[in-house]
């Protein structure tokens, strides 16, 4: 499933960036490295709002290279040394990144907009922040019983932060659960064949234990040995 970045977040961090929404952009990958980092289908031109909205992971939590390239894009000299400090290798340095970014999942957006950083070129930020990275899911359903639909079981994650308390939202949860219950509704997703391995003989005991994948799977493989049983007991019990 490939998620999209909240609406409003993105409409702020544009506007804080100086960037107009309807721009359209060229991108250009310059490198064999840049051009492996995108996905397959990047489209060449797109506006400003959708190469945020679904094609950048700019609500993710950056690593320490980003916070050495910003370093070189502000005017201010306290904030330049508390961005060399973010990136540093040293003890104080880890421990602050940890504590100022991960701990309290600050995302790109939140760093440039909590460091006012503008100057930083369009191409270095497409290329530091990445792009969206999909989220897989194990469907919950089986094929055999609904043959033109896919079932998900998945919570939606939201909890506040342990230093200030801030209130966070998981990307892809929050994503789906605030969508249109439309039939024109369209989710950008793909599917990957499954890695169990259930015996086909529907007389052999399955155990099913989900742990760290959840009930998820479990769910689509009771639901079709369970059909497939049935089928099979009417077939039985059906006069010859």
């Amino acid at each position: 499933m490939i998620p999209q970045n909240n609406k409003e977040m993105i409409e702020g961090f544009l506007e804080s960036q100086n960037l107009n929404p309807n721009d359209i952009l060229r991108i250009t990958p310059n490198s064999e490295a840049v051009s492996s980092s995108l996905p397959q289908k990047f489209p060449k031109l797109i506006s400003a709002r959708e190469l945020f909205e679904y094609w950048l992971n700019a609500l993710g939590v950056p690593n320490r290279y980003f916070f050495k390239v910003m370093s070189h894009y502000t005017d201010d000299e306290v904030r330049q040394e508390k961005l060399l400090l973010l990136c540093s290798k040293t003890t104080e340095g880890k421990n602050e990144y940890y504590r100022y970014c991960h701990r309290e999942k600050r995302t790109h957006t939140e760093i440039l907009y909590d460091f006012n950083t503008t100057k930083l070129p369009l191409n270095y930020l497409i290329q530091l922040i990445g792009s969206q990275k999909p989220r897989e899911f194990s469907i919950a359903s089986s094929q055999y019983v609904h043959p033109k639909s896919i079932h998900m079981t998945m919570g939606v994650l939201k909890y506040k932060t342990i230093g200030h308390k801030r209130l966070k939202k998981g990307i892809c949860s929050s994503y789906l659960s605030e969508l249109p219950i439309s039939i024109d509704t369209k989710i950008l997703c793909y599917i990957k064949s499954g890695t169990f391995l259930i015996p086909e003989d529907l007389s052999t005991p399955v155990i099913c234990i989900g742990a760290g994948t959840g009930v998820a799977p479990f769910r689509g493989i009771i639901q079709d040995r369970v059909a497939k049983v049935k089928k099979e007991d009417a077939k039985v019990e059906s006069p010859a």
